[in-house]
């Protein structure tokens, strides 16, 4: 039976109420994706933006330089330390050749350069740039390839000041020749020891103890150059040195040397870290000769000591000899030629003479074989001997000096 008019108006009805009803759910949840995407994408921007204001704010306040280049060299963007080390701003420097801030000794390895990071991708080393005042600064710099879609677009690179840090490495370098130089050319012996045997020795080392040449002596024991209770001294001071970290003050040791000869030396050390490991600085002394030296002026002291002993006795023994050697020759005007006395009185005038030989011979010691001249008034000298001599009761002396008599040179008595 065919539908009637109104049974087919409520079909359409329903129908274009359930097909809107869909087209409805269908466009919300369209619209609903659609904004879904839209937030998606601008978090995305967000996010991208907040990435590039970060790399902005670290390509610009890095220590470093950075910079990107092309292919051909030309400068596309550059950091403000970029700007700031080379004196020039940014609009200076986009759009010039790496070249025109090159020092000129390295543009020939520039275009080298071009060609082989394109190979191989990275590049590393030193360059000098040159600031617009033109003075130059050493970089250490690490570039690579930026690639698009495969292919490589430009270089990007960092690189840092090493200038200073150049200088100093070179002078600590060149301060450290200057030691080694100074060390292994000094006249006075150095060495160093590391676990109880020599590391090092300079040549006045070598030649103190009659080696050939350092290796003979790199190696050996320390304790090897020392003998009995020397030896022990050493042990003990070099674990002293190395335990406690103390410095051995100035000590006189004996040293065998390698021909066999023992002799004495002034040692002083010091802790250092040699070649990594703990050990000693020694400077040594060799005081031999001067030990010597002493031993003889200690001597030659004493002989002078004594000598003024023994010339001051003589000095007053001389004036109690006078008398022995002016009386005989007195008695003897008093005596016979005959007279039994006359011999005895010559056996005491010899006598005297060689009393007065002897003590000349002590005078001598007392001044060391030197008289001290002076110029001497012979009056005056004359007046003193007789004032000094006991005549006896009766007879006088009568002087008659000579008038302007010039003095002589002589020596006391």
């Amino acid at each position: 039976m065919p539908a009637s008019p109104n049974e087919l108006w409520w079909v359409f009805v329903v129908g274009t109420g359930v097909f809107l009803s869909l087209a409805v759910g269908i466009i919300a949840i369209v619209v609903l994706n659609q904004r879904r995407l839209l937030l998606a994408q601008r978090e995305k921007m967000d996010a991208l933006r907040k990435s590039e204001e970060e790399y902005s704010d670290l390509f610009h306040n890095v220590s470093d330089i950075v910079y990107i280049h092309s292919l051909d060299g030309t400068l596309l963007r550059v950091n403000a330390r970029m700007c700031m080390f080379l004196g020039r701003t940014e609009e200076e420097l986009v759009g010039k050749s790496v070249k025109q801030i090159l020092a000129p000794k390295h543009h020939a390895r520039f275009d080298r350069y071009l060609k082989e990071i394109v190979k191989d991708g990275e590049s590393n080393g030193f360059l000098i740039l040159t600031s617009k005042d033109g003075k130059e600064n050493l970089f250490e710099y690490r570039n690579s390839l930026v690639i698009k879609d495969g292919k490589p677009v430009a270089v990007r690179g960092i690189a840092r000041n090493v200038t200073e840090q150049k200088k100093a490495e070179r002078a600590l370098r060149e301060s450290e020749e200057r030691f080694r130089r100074l060390i292994k050319f000094s006249p006075v012996p150095i060495a160093v020891h590391s676990h109880g045997r020599w590391a090092y020795v300079n040549d006045a080392a070598v030649k103190l103890v009659c080696a050939s040449s350092p290796e003979e002596i790199i190696g050996r024991p320390v304790l090897e150059f020392f003998k009995g209770e020397n030896r022990k001294n050493i042990r003990k001071q070099i674990r002293s040195s190395l335990v406690a970290g103390n410095e051995v003050s100035i000590i006189v040791e004996k040293l065998h040397r390698l021909d066999g000869k023992e002799i004495e030396v002034e040692v002083v050390a010091i802790p250092i870290v040699y070649g990594g490991k703990r050990g000693g600085q020694v400077v040594v002394r060799d005081v031999t000769e001067q030990k010597r030296l002493q031993d003889e002026l200690a001597r030659a002291q004493r002989l002078e000591t004594a000598g003024r002993i023994a010339g001051q006795i003589a000095h007053d023994f001389n004036n109690l000899l006078a008398p022995l050697t002016a009386y005989p020759t007195l008695i003897r005007e008093d005596l016979p030629e005959d007279h039994p006395a006359v011999e005895l009185v010559n056996d005491m005038e010899a006598a005297a003479e060689k009393i007065a030989e002897i003590n000349q011979q002590l005078l001598t010691l007392g001044r060391r074989g030197h008289y001290a001249m002076e110029p001497v008034d012979l009056n005056d000298l004359a007046r003193k001997v007789v004032a000094s001599q006991a005549f006896p009761q009766g007879i006088v002396v009568n002087q008659e000096l000579g008038k302007d008599l010039l003095p002589i040179n002589g020596g006391k008595a």
